[in-house]
């Protein structure tokens, strides 16, 4: 279950609730953040733990580039030939033919 708190600006998951998690197995969660239509810094993000073991709060590193999390921007309009490469600068393909799926691809096809 899912909790968000507007005034918080925090995430509660409840996993498992009652039983038990297991020493040594990976637990993955996955869930899909709908971003805003408009631009934003990348937030602090950190990540806590509280159950029968707890995890002080801990920040999560980030690159410090446009793939920081939660990272919003408008990608600049690029002339033909060139691709946005972060959010607000372009540059040439050296394919010959450059999509704009080549900022997610990292790749010109």
């Amino acid at each position: 279950r899912a909790e968000w708190s507007q005034v918080a600006h925090e995430l509660k998951l409840t996993l498992c609730n009652g039983a038990t998690l297991w020493s040594g197995e990976e637990y993955v969660l996955a869930f899909n953040v709908l971003n805003p239509a408009s631009q934003q810094e990348s937030p602090p993000i950190s990540i806590e733990l509280v159950g029968g073991t707890s995890w002080s709060r801990v920040a999560i590193e980030k690159p410090g580039t446009w793939l920081d999390p939660l990272l919003v921007c408008n990608l600049p309009e690029c002339e033909l030939g060139l691709y946005p490469t972060d959010c607000t600068t372009c540059a040439s393909c050296p394919m010959k033919s450059c999509p704009r799926q080549a900022l997610v691809l990292d790749s010109c096809n």
